[in-house]
């Protein structure tokens, strides 16, 4: 069954604007609806490595989201 992940990347890129190619540590957070935590987990850090050219990634951190909880939370006053 799917299940809604908050997903954090932290990953490290060259610095554009070093003119040593110093590294900067970025992140990067998601939601992803898949089957398993690990399968979201290499989700979220292949989204990252399409859009950051060049990106190492360090850590991936995944946390199953209750989305009806949620949404009750919401709903109240």
């Amino acid at each position: 069954m799917k299940q809604a992940y908050a997903t954090t990347v932290a990953f490290n890129v060259t610095d554009p604007d070093s003119p040593t190619g110093e590294e900067i540590q970025r992140f990067s957070l998601s939601i992803v609806v898949e089957t398993n935590p690990k399968r979201a987990e290499q989700r979220a850090a292949q989204n990252v490595m399409r859009q950051e050219q060049g990106a190492r990634i360090r850590n991936v951190l995944v946390l199953p989201l209750d989305i009806a909880r949620i949404q009750a939370e919401l709903a109240k006053p």
